[in-house]
């Protein structure tokens, strides 16, 4: 009968151990397809990021491209700058070299090194105010002869002759006083200056010049236009052959034989500049 009971209850046993296993594979199975779930959303992640890493790439790649090409063109217009940079200086020196050469032509006596510094500071100041450098140069001819510390009885001073106390504003603009007008960069700015503002109240050299020196002064002014149209004309006969238009886009003095050009002798300023040129 122990037996027969023991007997019996094996199958329930082996039923139950069964279905444990059975619940443990289910369990196993059930996990393992979850993890594949879960494996299989960790590769499409990855896919997807992948592909988002590769895209970035890819614009990172065309961008450091673009970037290339732009260094590339801001390359060639940073040569093309220099490049024109290089011409407009060698012009610059060019033009101030000329202007130094009428310069020691018309005062063999300057030393050349005094003449290049003139001829700079004219080449700046004729750019920067639009007057005609041949009439600056004629003008500091005329009134100093190129002595840089010339002083009149009348307290004008320096190249371009310049009257501090007749022009106190322009004097305070350029913070200069009076050991510093005598200073070449100085004397020619404030000349040109003055030249220029005449000239845009008179809209005529020749009274821009009467301004300057004084109205009773007319063959003094004349001096000065006959030493401008000279020296216009050396500049003429030293362009190339098929250039000569360039010469005429600067401004005329008055023709000989006008009644601006005439004057009355008697009225002449000493002449201290045109004694230390002849050497007297």
């Amino acid at each position: 009968m122990g037996s027969h009971g023991k007997i019996g209850k094996l199958p329930v046993i082996t039923f139950i151990v069964l279905l444990g296993a059975f619940a443990a594979i289910a369990a196993v199975l059930y996990h393992n397809t979850l993890l594949e779930g879960r494996l299989s959303e960790v590769d499409a992640g990855v896919s997807k990021l992948t592909a988002t890493v590769d895209r970035l790439m890819h614009s990172l790649e065309t961008a450091r491209e673009d970037i290339r090409q732009k260094d590339e063109t801001i390359e060639g217009l940073q040569q093309e700058i220099n490049g024109r940079e290089q011409l407009k200086n060698g012009m610059a020196a060019a033009e101030q070299a000329k202007i130094a050469s009428l310069i020691s032509n018309l005062q063999p006596k300057i030393d050349p090194v005094v003449a290049d510094t003139i001829a700079g500071a004219v080449h700046k100041y004729s750019r920067k105010y639009g007057i005609p450098p041949e009439l600056i140069v004629s003008v500091a001819m005329r009134e100093s002869s190129f002595r840089l510390i010339l002083e009149s009885n009348k307290k004008a001073r320096g190249l371009m002759q310049i009257m501090a106390s007749a022009h106190p504003e322009k004097i305070e603009k350029l913070s200069v006083n009076n050991n510093s007008i005598f200073h070449i960069d100085n004397n020619v700015h404030l000349g040109t200056m003055i030249l220029a503002e005449y000239y845009e109240a008179r809209n005529s050299i020749y009274g821009a010049l009467e301004a300057y020196v004084g109205a009773e002064l007319k063959n003094y002014i004349n001096d000065i236009l006959v030493g401008f149209a000279d020296l216009k004309i050396q500049q003429f006969r030293s362009l190339p052959a098929e250039e000569p238009e360039q010469a005429e886009r600067d401004v005329p003095g008055p023709e000989e034989g006008s009644e601006e050009f005439q004057g009355d002798e008697t009225d002449e300023k000493p002449g201290e500049a045109e004694k230390f040129r002849r050497g007297e």
